[in-house]
């Protein structure tokens, strides 16, 4: 049978979003993150480069097991505003997950894999400017990672809730890295390798109902 890997239940309520407290929150967070263009160029060395668009990161304190960070969205096309939730603020609330996971001043020592999210909420759209609070969840642990990310406009409203979004470091046993398919190499470089084939007219039969034809070309 088929093997399933993941379900969602998608389900409208009207339900009005949590207000928190923003200048309580502030006032937990003790240690701030100087330079945080100099925090997103350290990243080039692990082999990403974040571009300007998801540089979205102004401002990260820390606090007890959980962080605030400022978000400005740097997106200026004209249609930006059609998200509900847009691609970089989301990129931007898991680079915030990334900074409380390493730690102020430093930069993950590996890599980490998500694998869940118990609950994603989306309560209103979120403002060009907001804040990004994260705090590891119930069950966190060193070999399953867990956070709960809220965006929060800057009337202190929630407008997207992210529970329990969960990522495992991945590393390869030993064996794996003896038999691995690159043959020792920390990285492989490929090219595409095209290969002709004959052109086979699809019997009419089986597209008798259809009102037109889209054949896709590599």
């Amino acid at each position: 049978g088929p093997l399933l890997y993941c379900a969602w239940q998608v389900v409208y309520r009207g339900v009005y979003a949590e207000v928190l407290d923003l200048a309580n929150l502030k006032a937990r967070m003790e240690r701030v993150v100087g330079d945080v263009n100099a925090w997103y160029d350290a990243f080039i060395s692990l082999g990403t480069n974040f571009g300007p668009e998801f540089r979205g990161i102004e401002e990260i304190t820390y606090g007890e097991s959980e962080l605030l960070a400022k978000v400005t969205l740097n997106d200026k096309r004209a249609d930006a505003n059609v998200y509900r939730l847009h691609p970089g603020h989301i990129d931007s609330a898991l680079q915030a997950g990334v900074a409380l996971v390493a730690g102020a001043h430093n930069l993950p020592t590996g890599t980490a894999l998500p694998f869940a999210l118990e609950s994603l909420k989306i309560y209103d759209t979120c403002d060009e400017s907001l804040f990004v609070w994260v705090r590891f969840a119930s069950g966190s642990n060193e070999r399953l990672i867990k956070l709960d990310i809220d965006l929060v406009n800057a009337d202190g409203a929630v407008c997207v809730q992210f529970q329990g979004f969960s990522s495992r470091p991945y590393k390869p046993s030993t064996e794996q890295n003896k038999n691995n398919a690159l043959g020792g190499y920390g990285a492989i470089v490929a090219s595409p390798h095209w290969v002709k084939e004959p052109w086979i007219a699809p019997r009419t039969s089986q597209h008798q109902n259809l009102a037109q034809n889209i054949v896709v070309l590599g």
